[in-house]
């Protein structure tokens, strides 16, 4: 059966190609690209045209919401945090902690964070971009990445039904983006506070 491969790179450009041997002359070694194979030509520019970006358009005005987990070594917790800004200013925020038997400190303080941010979008009835900075925040909910893990798994579960509110857009952690890194400082404030309460337990 002959395919259709698309590309998407990280500077927002995409590609298809139709054979492998194409495709892989232009996605090998390249940071940030994500392809896929598909039977048709249809298909393939379906999957292209679903909402991702990598850069933060700002004059689209309407709600963002900016979502990162953390972790610190030796703590057995995940951090999460989200905030909403709109116009450049913070309207809500929440981030807190997971405890669990955690496949992946980070991975699962990302995607908490994403799945409580989206957990209150879907109670304000708006839109909103989804701003990250770990790829699996869309590849999942997309069906770009598998989901081999339960915490992906459960990402999905929760989430994907809220697909249609969503504008996802992947940036670059620790770049200077003001509330990429609040968000950031808020899930590791989670952790030191996580931390603190339970030295005093002991």
């Amino acid at each position: 059966m002959s395919k259709v491969y698309a590309a998407k790179y990280v500077d927002g450009s995409t590609q298809t190609f139709h054979t492998w041997q194409e495709c892989e002359l232009h996605v090998k070694g390249i940071a940030g690209v994500i392809y896929k194979g598909f039977p048709t030509e249809w298909e393939a520019q379906s999957w292209l045209d679903k909402n991702v970006i990598s850069f933060i358009d700002n004059t689209i005005s309407g709600l963002k919401l900016y979502v990162d987990g953390s972790f610190i070594s030796g703590v057995k917790a995940a951090g999460w945090a989200f905030v909403a800004v709109e116009n450049d200013i913070r309207i809500h925020e929440d981030f807190g902690v997971v405890e669990d038997k955690l496949e992946s400190r980070n991975i699962t303080g990302e995607c908490m964070a994403a799945m409580q941010a989206i957990a209150w979008l879907t109670k304000t009835g708006r839109r909103a971009q989804l701003i990250h900075d770990y790829t699996g925040i869309s590849a999942w909910l997309l069906g770009d990445w598998k989901r081999t893990t339960k915490i992906a798994e459960t990402y999905y579960v929760e989430c994907h039904r809220h697909i249609n509110l969503i504008d996802f857009v992947k940036i670059k952690g620790h770049q200077g983006n003001k509330w990429n890194d609040h968000v950031d400082a808020l899930a590791k404030k989670a952790l030191v506070i996580f931390q603190e309460e339970h030295k005093c337990q002991h």
